[in-house]
């Protein structure tokens, strides 16, 4: 993975991490139960940008079944770290 993409992925990540915490500070403040994102695979943004660092190491060829779902929503999600992808240099 090039250091470009990896700084994309874990920017988005921490973006993710503090949009939970807001979240539920914000449930919290005002007694309404939190409902995080979910995506079609039963992952968070936190979890969907944790799990895909190993995809992204990866040609898609060689991509499983559960990563190439999550691949598709992670570039759904982040076209820029799409574009990075599909950029990088093996």
């Amino acid at each position: 993975m090039t250091p470009a993409l990896q700084e994309i992925r874990i920017l988005h990540r921490w973006e993710a991490i503090q949009q939970e915490t807001d979240d539920k500070e914000e449930a919290k403040r005002t007694g309404k139960r939190c409902q995080p994102i979910v995506f079609e695979n039963e992952n968070t943004p936190k979890q969907l940008l944790a799990r895909s660092r190993y995809l992204l190491l990866k040609s898609a060829d060689k991509w499983t079944k559960d990563q190439k779902i999550r691949a598709n929503i992670l570039f759904k999600q982040y076209p820029d770290i799409k574009k990075a992808y599909s950029q990088r240099i093996l």
